[in-house]
């Protein structure tokens, strides 16, 4: 595992440890080459590297991929796989399976396209991330007059599931949402195992 010096990256790195204890682990801040990373689970024989980190990041593994002649299997966040990565590195970006979330409804969808009839969204998840999370702070504040802080955390942490955006609650202060695997087919992501098969 490619794991970032961040709050996230010890998290994701938890959860893969727990599912296979034999991870190995190249940690890295965002920002740095990956060559040294790459090359050393090269020579530990990985076959196939998890990466959670930043889109520039994976512009990085990419590059320290391609010139090592390394083509292991690969697993990334979806929305970090920029049109860059796709036209310069199509061979390994097909060799990935993505994690990330479900599909904007198309309820959901609508909305966007008449707040933004020209679609410059670039992503349709974070627009609805945006949407969703702002939805949950004006319920929160709404319930919660004179600006009483326990109270908005509470009502915050009591936010209802919203299939818009696959989100299925809050735990320990952290989102939680149906996650499904995609595969990258004929220019387009394809789910794998749906976020409900997955949970």
């Amino acid at each position: 595992m490619l794991k970032p010096n961040t709050e996230f990256g010890e998290l994701f790195l938890q959860g893969a440890k727990a599912a296979h204890p034999e991870v190995i682990e190249e940690a890295f801040n965002p920002g740095d080459e990956l060559q040294t990373q790459v090359f050393s689970l090269k020579n530990k024989d990985a076959q196939a590297i998890i990466n959670p980190g930043y889109e520039p990041d994976h512009l990085r593994m990419f590059k320290a991929l391609q010139s090592y002649k390394f083509a292991p299997l690969l697993s990334m966040q979806e929305d970090d796989i920029s049109p860059a990565s796709k036209n310069a590195y199509p061979d390994l970006v097909k060799r990935a399976t993505f994690f990330g979330f479900e599909d904007v409804s198309p309820k959901l969808k609508e909305l966007l396209r008449q707040r933004d009839p020209e679609s410059s969204k670039h992503s349709h998840v974070a627009a609805g991330l945006a949407y969703l999370h702002i939805k949950q702070l004006y319920t929160a504040l709404a319930r919660c007059p004179g600006g009483n802080i326990q109270c908005q955390k509470e009502e915050l942490g009591k936010s209802q599931a919203d299939s818009s955006m696959g989100f299925l609650g809050w735990k320990d202060r952290i989102a939680q949402f149906s996650v499904p695997l995609k595969r990258w087919e004929n220019g387009h992501s394809v789910p794998v195992i749906t976020g409900q098969e997955n949970n």
